[in-house]
């Protein structure tokens, strides 16, 4: 899977579920550099923490939401 459609999909999934009122979403398929925006995004108070987890298919990834994302176009 191309890395634009793995990053697209976090944030897809992040956005949704925040419209939502989620405290947390689940995230598939995880990927290194996933992990490095999710670090960047924490680091800025965007979102809580996140847990990457190792299925042995694709990985997953649990962040906890701030209620801080928007849709920025």
């Amino acid at each position: 899977m191309a890395a634009s459609n793995i990053l697209a999909n976090l944030f897809s999934t992040m956005y949704n579920n925040e419209m939502r009122n989620k405290k947390e979403c689940l995230a598939v398929p995880s990927s290194n550099l996933a992990t490095k925006i999710l670090r960047t995004m924490q680091t800025s108070k965007y979102i809580g923490e996140f847990e990457t987890i190792d299925d042995g298919i694709g990985g997953k990834i649990r962040i906890q939401l701030l209620g801080r994302i928007n849709k920025c176009g």
